[in-house]
């Protein structure tokens, strides 16, 4: 850090500042992270938007983890959560015959991404 400036890239926030004490995911904090709606975020996981209104349905709650684990793997390279969801948004990826994180999210294959992420992460061929 420079003397007496802010830090211009301050940390990304990490998965578990993400999740409340009682293991819920805190919507809000990762729509700002996101920078996204409501809409945007239950369009991308494929839920109905009132889906994310009642965030203590387990199918909700579990996507959301699912994304959670995904951009949290994917931040380093990425350098933010932001960057991440950008990158799961764009990036095709060739072991799933080129469709993105996205599509696969929506699919509710968040769990198979995830995998796929981790065997990258650790050198490993996908």
């Amino acid at each position: 850090m420079l003397l007496g400036m802010a830090d211009p890239f301050p940390p990304f926030p990490t998965a578990q500042e993400l999740i409340r004490p009682d293991g819920r995911v805190a919507i809000d904090d990762l729509l700002d992270e996101l920078r996204l709606s409501r809409a945007e975020l239950a369009l991308a996981l494929g839920l109905p938007e009132d889906a994310l209104c009642e965030p203590s349905r387990p199918d909700t709650q579990r996507r959301l983890w699912d994304l959670i684990e995904i951009l949290a793997q994917v931040a380093p390279w990425a350098g933010s959560l932001h960057g991440a969801y950008a990158w799961a948004s764009t990036q095709p990826l060739p072991s799933f015959g080129g469709r993105t994180a996205a599509d696969l999210l929506r699919e509710d294959r968040g769990g198979a991404v995830a995998s796929y992420v981790s065997r990258v992460t650790q050198g490993g061929y996908a």
